[in-house]
């Protein structure tokens, strides 16, 4: 109204709010924009779990949580994902690094077949225990994989 845009919404990058602003600013007859833009990253957390020495996805993950990256891999189709492998830090660290990277492929590789882009799954395998676990979980929970989103400053680097 008058030369004014006001502009409200959920962006999931803080980038994207100055390019939001920048386009209403070229358009003719655009003389002040007002912004109301909430910052919120996307979500995607997944994590799948494996038996002791094996890289193999278990049938469950491959029919319940494999489908719930693809969507939403669909769902953003400019997002890329980090897919990290972790393995128990016990044993041989380079045996362990070596699996946790496989399973890290396992999950790559599975995406891939369902026509996932691998130019947008960023691999890494670590010997450590995931990111806020707890040194007395069950063995488990450190023979998995987790799904997360990079920000778009995150470049893909690992195939």
């Amino acid at each position: 109204a008058a030369g004014k845009v006001s502009v409200t919404g959920i962006v999931s990058q803080s980038a994207d709010v100055q390019r939001i602003t920048q386009a209403f600013e070229q358009i003719p007859g655009v003389r002040s924009i007002a912004t109301a833009i909430k910052v919120q990253p996307l979500h995607l957390q997944i994590r799948f779990y494996f038996r002791i020495g094996s890289a193999d996805l278990a049938p469950p993950d491959r029919s319940s949580k494999l489908p719930q990256v693809k969507a939403w891999l669909d769902r953003y189709p400019n997002q890329s994902v980090q897919i990290t492998g972790y393995s128990n830090p016990v044993n041989g660290a380079i045996e362990n690094q070596w699996l946790a990277l496989q399973r890290a492929k396992a999950v790559r590789d599975a995406l891939v077949r369902q026509g996932v882009s691998s130019d947008r799954l960023q691999l890494a395998g670590l010997v450590q225990h995931p990111p806020a676990s707890a040194l007395d979980q069950p063995t488990w929970f450190g023979r998995s994989v987790e799904v997360k989103p990079l920000s778009r400053d995150q470049g893909v680097s690992q195939r």
